[in-house]
């Protein structure tokens, strides 16, 4: 196996690391934006340090928990959908 491969292994085997990566990950870009240069807000969230980041972390995971929705209640289909069996038959 490539260690690509191995890599997501791992990480799926320990999903608290994964999230302490993710938050981990939130905080540095968090404290990125603390020491960014403003040179105007366009709107009062412009003025909050780490809105940005925030707002991005809140979207992908509001996008994945939506997308989770969709994909198992539109997208999924039962197992016997495209058979050509009509009721009663066999």
């Amino acid at each position: 196996m490539s260690a690509l491969v191995n890599l997501i292994s791992y990480l799926r085997s320990k999903p608290n690391l994964l999230m302490g990566l993710f938050t981990l990950m939130l905080g540095v870009f968090v404290l990125f934006d603390a020491f960014a240069t403003r040179h105007g807000a366009h709107f009062a969230g412009d003025r909050v340090v780490g809105f940005w980041a925030i707002f991005g972390f809140g979207g992908t995971i509001i996008m994945t928990k939506f997308m989770k929705w969709f994909a198992h209640e539109v997208l999924i289909r039962p197992l016997d959908f495209y058979d050509d069996k009509k009721e009663g038959e066999e």
